[in-house]
């Protein structure tokens, strides 16, 4: 078993003794989706390398983000508030965030590396910029960044 899902396992495990419903149902459906990106890349029983595990924790939060925004929209607050604590805790699986500085100063280094100096260049850079955050920094706001710079 890899790191993340030994931590789900004992994430479950603390949750079902502390009676916590949110962090064990959330944890549940992360370890599905885990199982079910097994099975899809190999099988039941194929085992996820880090960044196959990292992107589906972060699928799950996407999906959770999106949910939120909806339930917001929609005047349903005390759906939202569900779906934030659920992204609480799949952030825990997650590397550190990187901050903008950070971001920037790899952004100014794959500029400089790629040539890149116009918008057909975006995909480019894109590429290897989410190889480099690795999830570790928004997409919206990368993808932002790296069209103010290029345009």
């Amino acid at each position: 078993m890899s790191k993340i899902s030994d931590q789900i396992m004992n994430g479950m495990k603390t949750a079902m003794k502390a009676k916590d419903s949110v962090t064990l149902n959330t944890l549940r459906a992360l370890k599905t989706a885990m199982t079910n990106a097994a099975i899809a890349k190999g099988g039941l029983g194929t085992e996820l390398d880090e960044a196959e595990e990292l992107a589906a924790v972060r699928k799950q939060i996407k999906q959770r983000e999106d949910s939120a925004q909806q339930f917001r929209s929609a005047g349903r607050q005390e759906l939202a508030d569900k779906e934030e604590a659920e992204i609480t805790v799949l952030k825990q699986f997650m590397p550190a965030e990187l901050g903008r500085e950070e971001v920037e100063a790899i952004l100014e280094t794959v500029l400089q590396e790629t040539g890149a100096s116009g918008k057909k260049d975006m995909g480019r850079v894109m590429k290897l910029m989410q190889e480099r955050t690795a999830g570790r920094f928004n997409g919206k706001e990368l993808a932002q960044m790296v069209s103010s710079r290029l345009s």
